[in-house]
């Protein structure tokens, strides 16, 4: 009788112990797995804003970017006058990041690929680095080499 009960004691143990591994196992992986990750920064979000508001002026403006600062921010405050909204333009178009204002891209773009095109960037950024956003609103951090990369594109 002390045998089967040593055997069955082993098993069970035997089992809680993988079923002990697995449980690590799925928690070391599951949040790799669990959704879209934190939200960007604040940084991005804000430029990413700054490059949707340029991509709405060439839909309302025959495909043309803002020629220049007064046009594109005369454009915002009337849109946001006409939904009944505000914003501090000159807020709106510097980088909380390095209280520059951003390098807008006003006149003619590159390409006729909204991914292909820098909207804004960053002036001077952080640490060697600088947000950029494209036309579609799409964001990155990159170092000035692969910035001028971007800007250099067709």
């Amino acid at each position: 009788m002390d045998k089967p009960l040593s055997r069955f004691v082993a098993n069970v143990s035997s089992r809680c112990a993988w079923l002990v591994l697995l449980l690590i196992a799925a928690v070391i992986v599951a949040p790799g797995c669990s959704g879209p990750g934190a939200p960007p920064p604040a940084n991005q979000q804000h430029i990413e804003i700054v490059a949707g508001w340029y991509e709405y002026y060439r839909t309302k403006n025959g495909n043309k970017p803002p020629p220049n600062e007064g046009a594109f921010v005369a454009y915002i405050e009337r849109e946001l006058k006409d939904r009944g909204q505000t914003v501090d333009t000159q807020e709106l178009l510097t980088s909380p990041r390095d209280s520059q204002k951003y390098v807008v891209r006003y006149g003619a773009p590159n390409s006729t690929s909204r991914e292909r095109n820098v909207a804004v960037y960053e002036r001077e950024g952080y640490d060697g680095k600088k947000w950029l956003a494209f036309e579609n609103k799409w964001s990155e951090e990159v170092d000035e080499a692969k910035l001028q990369e971007y800007l250099a594109r067709k």
